[in-house]
């Protein structure tokens, strides 16, 4: 293992994910890469920005029907500024359009990165409702944020 790298059981975005769904009895669904990435901390890197420079859309599992959801809350890691090309991929085979979207990020210190940009292009035609930024390492102590973000946006 790298040195530095833990061995993480669950990710930062899946912790921030989880506390919002309980706050508001919310289904969730995960889009999980159908090839798992590289472990190593640069492997992984690596694959990353040869996705987003090539602007591959790798293939996830399982899938969710969002046509009953009025307010679609997604959330995702910034890599490279945005959100990973999988997450894109979900965005490309689902219709947001008129729905609320509500985005969230988890990051070490990019903040939302160019990830509202890039979400105005992909949903052009969504309400796309101001995003959420998360320091990962604070995910755990995240509950006041997510409240305020989800107040802000009455859902609670």
């Amino acid at each position: 293992m790298e040195e530095g790298l833990e061995d993480i059981k669950v990710g930062n975005t899946d912790k921030v994910a989880k506390r919002i769904a309980a706050l508001l009895g919310a289904d969730i669904f995960e889009v999980k890469p159908a090839k798992d990435y590289p472990h190593g901390y640069k492997a992984c890197c690596d694959a990353a920005r040869i996705e987003l420079r090539g602007k591959d859309m790798p293939l996830y599992v399982g899938d969710i029907d969002v046509s009953p959801y009025e307010v679609v809350i997604v959330g995702y890691p910034i890599w490279y500024g945005t959100y990973p090309r999988c997450f894109a991929k979900f965005l490309f085979d689902h219709d947001l359009s008129k729905k609320i979207v509500l985005p969230f990020s988890t990051h070490e210190g990019s903040g939302l990165g160019k990830s509202m940009k890039d979400l105005a292009v992909d949903l052009p035609l969504s309400d796309l409702r101001g995003g959420l930024a998360i320091q990962g390492c604070k995910a755990e102590q995240s509950d006041a944020s997510i409240k305020a973000w989800l107040r802000k946006n009455r859902l609670l």
